[in-house]
């Protein structure tokens, strides 16, 4: 496991890091974001998933978890999650990665948008703290999503990272790129616009 608990913790800004997956029964990648405080209730700040992947169903999914309510009951629990097929996520490097802004939240795979989170998705405010968030990079094995390893889980695993970064500079490039020019989805389509997210 990597984590960057009290070494870098990051509010807003672009997060990402270029992986080749493990894939198997049993295996539960991960490249997360968890603040540094947690605050009063679980969750109370969020999480940010930026990819997890499951048993060898080649797809990333990215969410964000926040309990919006003030009584700390976990069945307040809400997320906006979405995944994307990588058909080549354990052969080839990808690259996985959020922006994130106070109101907004844009998940990509190799540049390609697959999941956004915006403030006035129902129930799900983004919380405007401006808490700072430590990095996680793991592969967990076993566990209630993905389940055990089986008789068909080959070993060993391996999460292989080329790199993982939080760069203002390429972050502050992207932003200013996408201002001027429209995002296209997996089937080329355009459908988001940094200044209307």
């Amino acid at each position: 496991m990597v984590s960057t608990w009290n070494k870098l913790n990051v509010t807003y800004g672009r997060i990402e890091a270029s992986m080749k997956l493990p894939i198997a029964k049993g295996m539960w990648p991960s490249f997360w974001m968890m603040p540094l405080e947690e605050g009063e209730c679980y969750l109370s700040a969020g999480e940010i998933d930026i990819i997890e992947s499951i048993n060898d169903d080649m797809n990333s999914y990215a969410t964000f978890h926040h309990n919006n309510n003030s009584q700390c009951e976990r069945k307040y629990l809400v997320s906006q999650f979405n995944g994307t097929s990588v058909p080549t996520m354990n052969t080839e490097f990808h690259i996985y990665s959020v922006i994130w802004e106070p109101d907004w939240m844009v998940f990509m795979v190799d540049n390609v948008i697959f999941n956004v989170v915006n403030s006035t998705y129902p129930h799900l405010p983004i919380p405007q703290t401006g808490q700072p968030f430590y990095i996680i990079l793991n592969t967990a094995i076993g566990g209630g999503w993905s389940g055990s390893p089986n008789e068909t889980t080959t070993w060993p695993q391996y999460n292989y990272i080329d790199y993982s970064i939080n760069d203002l500079a390429l972050y502050n490039y992207v932003v200013h790129y996408y201002l001027q020019h429209p995002i296209h989805d997996h089937n080329n389509n355009v459908n988001y616009h940094w200044q209307t997210i």
